[in-house]
């Protein structure tokens, strides 16, 4: 038999199984620390509930569970036959249970599993298992160095755009490079996560109690004229309305109106070898793409925080995909107590203003 699965993200755990218990006149099948699931004969419904890792209230995921690892696949099947991009995954341990599953995303970024449990595990839902960001002050907005969840992060930005964070044609350019032929996939695919910088004419005129609900942990390293949000999936929101590039101070050199996006950025916060060698393979592979490429560091400075290396890097005029800068940034995220200084993101080599005299923070 199968059956229908709405996973809800929960504020406590506790009191959501109270409530559906009563609702459904069902006790939870499986109860595990932040996560609960019912399993509902009339309607036939699986019922997760996931605490801690989205916005109370929020759909985490959806799904359909079925009786056998062939159905599985007769759905993955299907899904390809349609045209749906369908990501299998399979002996994979999630929601404290072994799982042969393909998942698939809707146009509006919502995830949906195909899956079948194959037995018990002790290994919670994926989200849990990376962590949450702390008191504000952890470096990489989630414990440890996690990594890109696609799915997860498309549901966060459909969250933003629906909060008015992004528009409608910035949001397509972050989809494209979550997911797109970018020419630094090895990049986006080493990451611990991604940010959006949103330029605003006043942070504080902003109302923030959208991204506070949905985000993991509320603001992270308030400063005047800058906030921080985690999200599921890797996917960080950084709102200014400080000057944070070269162009902010050189007159005439910002002709977007704002709200806009300024640029994305990928954190690479592992300082191994491997993770290294992806860092220095973008001179490359902007070169080959026809990126214009600059670099900054050691050490970088913004504001409060601390990273080793930053290669900047811009697009061709013809991609008609992506228009604005991406970051990557190499090593740990410190964070001072006091201001250590601003390295401001350059301005593009191929902006008209340019040649301008290249002002330095504070200036």
């Amino acid at each position: 038999m199968s059956r229908v699965q709405m996973a809800i993200n929960v504020a406590d755990i506790d009191a959501a199984v109270d409530f559906y218990a009563k609702l459904f006149n069902v006790e939870p099948a499986k109860r595990r620390n932040g996560y609960a699931n019912f399993v509902i004969d009339d309607p036939a419904l699986k019922l997760v509930l996931i605490e801690g890792e989205g916005a109370p209230g929020s759909i985490n995921h959806l799904g359909v569970e079925v009786d056998s690892t062939g159905e599985v696949d007769e759905a993955g099947q299907r899904f390809e036959a349609v045209g749906l991009a369908a990501d299998p995954e399979g002996r994979t341990e999630c929601c404290y249970a072994l799982q042969d599953k393909v998942w698939v995303t809707d146009p509006d970024g919502s995830r949906w599993e195909v899956y079948t449990v194959l037995g018990d595990s002790d290994v919670p839902t994926p989200g849990r298992q990376a962590g949450r960001a702390g008191n504000g002050r952890a470096g990489n907005g989630r414990a440890g160095h996690g990594g890109i969840e696609p799915g997860l992060a498309l549901s966060a930005l459909a969250e933003l755009a629906g909060a008015g964070v992004i528009a409608p044609p910035e949001r397509s350019q972050v989809e494209w490079a979550l997911t797109g032929a970018l020419p630094f996939a090895e990049v986006r695919e080493s990451a611990a996560t991604m940010h959006l910088h949103v330029k605003v004419a006043d942070v504080d005129a902003v109302d923030q109690s959208p991204l506070s609900r949905r985000s993991l942990a509320g603001p992270e390293n308030p400063e005047p004229g800058y906030v921080k949000y985690s999200f599921p999936g890797g996917l960080n929101l950084i709102l200014s309305s400080i000057p944070i590039s070269q162009d902010d101070l050189v007159e005439g050199a910002v002709t977007l109106p704002l709200p806009h996006l300024d640029h994305i950025g990928f954190d690479l916060r592992d300082e191994t070898r491997a993770t290294r060698g992806v860092y220095d393979g973008v001179v490359s592979a902007a070169c080959a793409a026809g990126w214009r490429r600059v670099s900054q560091g050691p050490p970088v400075y913004c504001c409060h925080t601390e990273v080793a290396e930053k290669h900047w890097v811009y697009p061709p005029a013809e991609l008609a995909e992506w228009a604005r800068p991406i970051e990557i940034a190499f090593g740990e995220l410190k964070i001072h107590e006091a201001k250590m200084g601003c390295d401001l993101r350059p301005m593009d080599p191929a902006h008209p203003l340019a040649a301008s005299p290249q002002p330095c923070c504070g200036a």
